[in-house]
C-alpha cells in the first residue's frame, strides 16, 4: 500500500490469458468515493502474468516476481518524480518458475520467496503424492538505491536457503513480515500460520493459529497492530474446503500473532 494506494497487478483475464495492466485504488482519503483507475504506460508489466507475487521495497520499489510458467522479475519505481524515466526494469530471474507462492522482505535487505507451484518436468505443478515441503529462495538488494538500476547489486542472483524448509501445503502459500527489518516472518498455508526465524532456520506453529476450516486458494492480509488491545494478526479470506471441492468459503478467519 505505497503512497496511500492499493495496486492490482496483472492477473488472469477473461480470455484466460495473463494481463499486463496495473490498476490503483487511492485509499488515503474517503474510500467510498474512490475508484479503481488503470495506470497508463510505462506502468505496464513487460511479461503477462497470473499467479505471481509482489513486494514493496523501501516504500518505493515494487518488485513483481514469477507467475504461471515464468521466473521473470520486474521492478517499478513508484516515486512520482521518476514517472518519466527509469520506471521499470527487468531484474534477476528467480532460480525456477514458480506460481501461487509467497514473497516478503526480511532483515531489511532480502526478498524471500517460498512455496507455490514449482516448475516440474517442463511445467509448473505441485505433487499430490508426496508431502509438500516449502523451500525458500532469496536475493539481496541495496538499501541505498536511488533508482531501479541500483536496487540489485551487479551480478546479484537468487539463491536457495540451504537449511530452511517447512513441511506445509505449498499451493497458495503467503508470506508476511510484521517488520521488514526483522529476522522473522509469517508463513500462511491453507490451514494455519507459522512464525519463521530466518536467521536461525527455525519455525514454530503459533498457539491458536489454525483456521476453523481448510482454506485452499484463500487470500490473506496482514492486520497491523492498532493499539495494545488490538494486536497484529493475519486475516484469511475465502478459499475452498479442499483442493477438489467447489464449495467456496465466505466467512474469514482472523489469527492474532503478537
Amino acid at each position: 500500500q505505497p503512497q496511500g494506494k492499493i495496486y492490482a497487478i496483472g492477473g488472469l483475464g477473461t480470455n484466460i490469458r495473463g494481463l499486463i495492466s496495473i490498476e490503483a485504488l487511492d485509499v488515503s482519503g474517503n474510500i467510498e468515493r474512490s475508484a479503481w483507475t488503470t495506470l497508463l504506460p510505462p506502468y505496464r508489466l513487460h511479461t503477462p502474468r497470473f499467479g505471481h507475487a509482489a513486494v514493496l521495497v523501501m516504500e518505493r520499489f515494487l518488485v513483481v516476481m514469477g507467475g504461471f510458467q515464468t521466473a521473470a522479475v520486474e521492478i517499478f519505481d513508484l516515486n512520482p518524480l521518476s514517472a518519466a524515466t527509469n520506471v521499470w526494469l527487468t531484474g534477476p530471474p528467480m532460480t525456477k518458475k514458480r506460481a501461487y507462492f509467497g514473497a516478503t522482505v526480511v532483515q531489511g535487505n532480502k526478498i524471500v520467496v517460498g512455496g507455490g507451484m514449482e516448475e516440474k518436468q517442463g511445467s509448473a505443478e505441485s505433487s499430490e503424492e508426496e508431502e509438500p515441503v516449502i523451500e525458500f529462495d532469496f536475493i539481496e538488494f541495496k538499501q541505498t538505491a536511488n533508482n531501479v538500476h541500483e536496487l540489485f547489486p551487479q551480478g546479484a542472483q537468487w539463491r536457495t536457503h540451504p537449511t530452511l524448509k517447512l513441511p506445509v501445503s505449498n499451493y497458495g502459500t503467503q508470506l508476511f513480515s510484521l517488520d521488514p527489518r526483522a529476522n522473522s516472518f509469517l508463513v500462511m498455508g491453507h490451514w494455519d500460520v507459522k512464525m519463521v526465524d530466518y536467521e536461525n532456520s527455525e519455525w514454530v506453529r503459533l498457539p491458536g493459529s489454525s483456521f476453523s476450516v481448510d482454506r485452499y486458494g484463500c487470500a490473506g492480509a496482514l492486520l497491523p497492530a492498532c493499539q495494545q488491545s488490538h494486536p497484529a494478526g493475519v486475516l484469511a479470506i475465502g478459499g475452498r474446503y479442499s483442493r477438489t471441492s467447489m464449495e467456496w468459503l465466505s466467512l474469514p478467519d482472523a489469527i492474532g500473532v503478537r
